[in-house]
């Protein structure tokens, strides 16, 4: 990878681009700006998984005066797309807005863009001239054509307006429909200017096609030292462009995220791999966190841990199940419909350097949580009975704090699995289903696994396979469910 070039800084919201900083995950949204919720609704999934700044498009006065709202609530890095009126920029800005997209030479009055301009400066708001094969003018086309040297040409005519009005507080973005020409538009630009770009190709396409087009383009760009900010534009749900965009940075380590590895598969596969590796994906993809993790979701036992061995985590399937590793080294066998369950809480486990231990008896400890949930949180009187005495406890701890507990106990040829219970701030964690993966592992195989399921948590025993079967009954005036896996 080429050294990346030195561009000039700018600041947009909280971000910064250009320099040294991070290359920085765009998006747009696509719904109707003035449509204030279903935008705001928008904005906070792309933030949440992991865009840095978002766009929004600005056609009218209506969506100009929308911002105002959708500035002050969204928390967000916010771009306004505005062709042609002045006008809507400057309610943009008095919105408060981070950042404008306008091609100056558009706008049309240059009384206008002196204003924009002296609003920008007062705001300290840059300004990203985005220039595309279908807004080249004439008298460029006329003379070179629509190549990456007019694309340039139709830059440097914008850039021209705004450095001779001394604004100098720009991004530039030079884009194609064409991978060849995009990357020759971006390299002449960058051997000529120092301001940051804003890398992509336009119109790329579906998810499909439109990830491939600017992987290859974005990519070598990037390995070129070219590129302070990128949106992968895609035919698609914007939250995609965004998951696409990490996948480009991360192949090339500028980017840390959670990866998966993932073979082709071949007639030796004898489980069905293709939606647990999708599944796992979409997961990892979820985290939105920049820790480092390793996943191998492989199809056989014959490759699997061995060409996977530098995964912190993964399984290799067999027939109708699949043996999870880690560090290359076999665990334990995982049957196929706890796959997915076992492999997420597996990679939690490890991301919170989770510890579970296996009790004999009711400890403290044990006692203190179910007293915590069962007692004081949720009114139960009769928390301790007999089978305390014959079932073997869970614990999970991080860093030495327990979090929640559950117990098994076998009776009448069935394990029956219970007393589940996690500390109020756990439970967004994965640590009742870790609790219950704990539990299952220690039951040997052949036998049923009841469960008696209050009816709040009869949705969690759902999620984790569990089945209804036709008992029912209450007790403490609660209603509560067999259920059996």
């Amino acid at each position: 990878m080429q050294k990346r070039k030195q561009t000039k800084v700018v600041k947009v919201g909280n971000t910064f681009i250009g320099g040294n900083n991070k290359i920085a995950i765009q998006s747009m949204t696509n719904t109707k700006t003035k449509d204030v919720a279903s935008t705001l609704k928008q904005i906070e999934e792309l933030k949440n998984n992991g865009c840095d700044i978002i766009r929004l498009a600005v056609l009218d006065k209506e969506d100009a005066l929308a911002l105002y709202q959708i500035c002050a609530k969204a928390n967000a890095n916010l771009v306004a797309d505005i062709h042609f009126d002045y006008k809507l920029a400057l309610i943009a800005i008095d919105a408060g807005i981070d950042k404008l997209r306008i091609n100056p030479g558009n706008i049309g009055s240059i009384e206008g863009i002196k204003q924009i301009v002296s609003k920008c400066k007062e705001k300290n708001i840059p300004i990203r001239i985005g220039v595309n094969s279908g807004s080249i003018n004439k008298e460029i086309e006329a003379k070179y054509g629509t190549g990456a040297k007019a694309l340039v040409e139709s830059a440097r005519e914008h850039i021209k307006i705004l450095e001779d009005l001394d604004y100098h507080n720009i991004v530039v973005s030079i884009k194609a429909s064409s991978v060849l020409k995009t990357i020759e538009a971006y390299e002449l630009f960058s051997s000529m200017y120092d301001y940051p770009v804003h890398l992509g190709v336009t119109e790329a396409g579906t998810n499909y096609s439109g990830s491939i087009k600017s992987a290859v383009a974005l990519g070598h760009l990037l390995l070129n030292g070219i590129g302070d900010t990128i949106r992968v534009s895609l035919t698609d749900d914007p939250v995609n462009e965004v998951f696409a965009a990490k996948e480009i940075l991360s192949s090339i380590n500028l980017y840390q995220k959670p990866v998966l590895v993932s073979c082709p598969t071949c007639g030796r596969c004898q489980y069905n791999m293709l939606p647990i590796a999708n599944e796992i994906n979409k997961f990892l993809n979820s985290l939105n966190i920049k820790q480092t993790i390793k996943v191998a979701v492989m199809g056989c036992i014959v490759n699997g841990p061995g060409e996977a061995k530098d995964a912190d985590l993964g399984i290799a399937g067999g027939k109708n199940c699949a043996m999870f590793f880690k560090n290359g080294e076999i665990q334990y066998r995982m049957e196929e419909e706890n796959i997915i369950n076992y492999l997420k809480n597996e990679i939690i486990i490890y991301l919170n350097n989770l510890e579970i231990k296996y009790f004999n008896c009711l400890t403290d400890e044990i006692k203190d949580l179910r007293t915590k949930i069962f007692i004081d949180e949720q009114g139960f009187k009769n928390e301790f009975d007999k089978y305390d005495n014959t079932s073997t406890f869970v614990v999970v701890y991080k860093e030495n704090v327990p979090l929640g507990t559950g117990r098994i106990y076998f009776e009448n040829n069935q394990y029956h699995l219970g007393r589940i219970c996690v500390l109020k701030e756990a439970r967004i964690k994965r640590i009742g289903s870790i609790i219950l993966m704990a539990l299952e592992k220690n039951a040997k195989k052949g036998f049923d696994l009841i469960v008696s399921a209050q009816d709040q948590a009869k949705d969690f025993y759902l999620k984790n396979n569990y089945k209804f079967t036709d008992k029912s009954y209450y007790d403490e005036h609660c209603l509560h469910y067999e259920m059996k896996k």
